[in-house]
C-alpha cells in the first residue's frame, strides 16, 4: 500500500509519514504521562494525608508525654514531702525516747530520808506518793520485758523502774532480779 500525497515526491512523503508517525506517539506519551500524573498526584495526596495524620498523633503523643512528665514530678514531689514528714515524725519519736532513756537512767531522786519507816510509802519532793520497796524479788523470764511484769502484777511500771535503778529495760536478761513495791 503505497500512499502518497498529491503533488509531493516520495521522500517527502515519508518525512510527512514520520512526522504523523512522531506526532501520533507524542500523543499517546502525554495521555500516558496524564494518566500517570494523575495517579501520582492521588499518591501525593494520600502521602500528604498520611503524614499529616502522623503529625497530629505525633502532637498527641507529646502532650501525653507532658501530661505524664507532670504527674511523675508531681508524685516525686508529695513522695518526698511524705518521707520528710515520716522523717521528722521518727526524729521527735527518737528524741522522746532518749529524754525518757535519760530520765530512767537517772537513779531515783527520792532521798532515802524521805522514805516511810514502814517500807510501804515514800513521800516525793513534790507531795506525792510512791511505793517502796517490798522486800519482794521477781526472777525475769525468758520474753518478759518491765512494762510486762508490771502489768502481770498490777503495779506501776514507774515504781518498777524507780525501785530498779541498776537495771537498764533494754538489756534486761533472763534471771534478773527485780524488787517489788
Amino acid at each position: 500500500m503505497d500512499m502518497q500525497l498529491e503533488g509531493g515526491d516520495r521522500s517527502s512523503n515519508t518525512m510527512v509519514y514520520v512526522a504523523v508517525g512522531v506526532a501520533v506517539v507524542g500523543v499517546i506519551a502525554g495521555i500516558i504521562g496524564a494518566v500517570r500524573g494523575a495517579g501520582a498526584a492521588r499518591d501525593a495526596a494520600a502521602f500528604d494525608a498520611r503524614l499529616k495524620d502522623l503529625e497530629r498523633r505525633l502532637g498527641e503523643v507529646a502532650t501525653g508525654s507532658e501530661q505524664l512528665t507532670t504527674q511523675m514530678n508531681n508524685f516525686v514531689r508529695n513522695a518526698n514531702q511524705t518521707l520528710g514528714d515520716f522523717g521528722q515524725r521518727i526524729a521527735k519519736a527518737e528524741r522522746d525516747l532518749r529524754a525518757l532513756d535519760e530520765k530512767l537512767a537517772t537513779p531515783s531522786s527520792v532521798p532515802a530520808s524521805a522514805r516511810s519507816a514502814a517500807g510501804t510509802t515514800t513521800t516525793t519532793g513534790s507531795g506525792g506518793t510512791a511505793a517502796a520497796p517490798s522486800g519482794k524479788v521477781h526472777e525475769v523470764k525468758a520474753g518478759e520485758t518491765m512494762e510486762k511484769i508490771a502489768r502481770q502484777l498490777n503495779i506501776s511500771l514507774a515504781d518498777l523502774l524507780r525501785l530498779n535503778p541498776q537495771v537498764d529495760p533494754k538489756r534486761m536478761k533472763v534471771g534478773t532480779k527485780l524488787n517489788l513495791p
